[in-house]
């Protein structure tokens, strides 16, 4: 259920497997002598490829039978550090199944006749006294658990989210691939 500090929670995806040590040990370098221009250029390297990240999920997200579909996707966003790229999920009222998404869930909250809500669980859908006929749980399965929430216990257990998770794994290889090549180009731009 959304409580007050939910509406605005942010979680980001960072479980791209690039081994950034180097990219750590060259900021530090650059961060020593000054080149600020520099350091600027490997956020928007970043923030580059995180955007092309970005552009399948938010379509794999379009995807999913959840209210709000089209507009929840747009709760996925693309940001890059210096070391780092890294796809945000934003859970609002305009982005309301952002998360669901992103991690499925355990309940749906129906209402009820004193006007509060209930949360009904995926097998009891469609199966309650005023139930509409036919009516179908919209949510994937949930994974999580209710201690962790956010990405660092889907890493931990090594599971992977339905779309920015499941985009990042689908493309490994060829962000991979391409990674030191677009990063040389970026990084020889900058310093010219």
């Amino acid at each position: 259920r959304n409580t007050i500090s939910d509406m605005a929670r942010t979680f980001k995806k960072t479980d791209l497997a690039i081994d950034n040590s180097e990219v750590r040990e060259i900021v530090k370098e650059l961060k020593q002598y000054g080149k600020k221009d520099v350091l600027k250029t490997l956020s928007k390297f970043h923030r580059e490829i995180a955007k092309e990240q970005l552009a399948d999920s938010r379509t794999l997200g379009r995807k999913q039978p959840v209210p709000k579909a089209n507009r929840s996707a747009m709760g996925f966003t693309a940001s890059g550090t210096r070391t780092e790229a890294k796809i945000n999920i934003k859970t609002s009222d305009k982005y309301p199944s952002a998360l669901s998404m992103e991690f499925g869930r355990r309940f749906q909250y129906v209402p009820t006749r004193s006007g509060k809500t209930r949360a009904i669980t995926a097998s009891e859908v469609g199966r309650l006294p005023h139930s509409r006929p036919g009516a179908k749980f919209p949510y994937r399965k949930w994974i999580g658990n209710s201690r962790d929430r956010g990405d660092s216990s889907f890493t931990k257990l090594g599971k992977q989210g339905y779309v920015v998770g499941k985009t990042i794994s689908r493309n490994q290889k060829q962000i991979l691939e391409t990674y030191n090549d677009k990063m040389y180009d970026a990084l020889v731009k900058a310093i010219k």
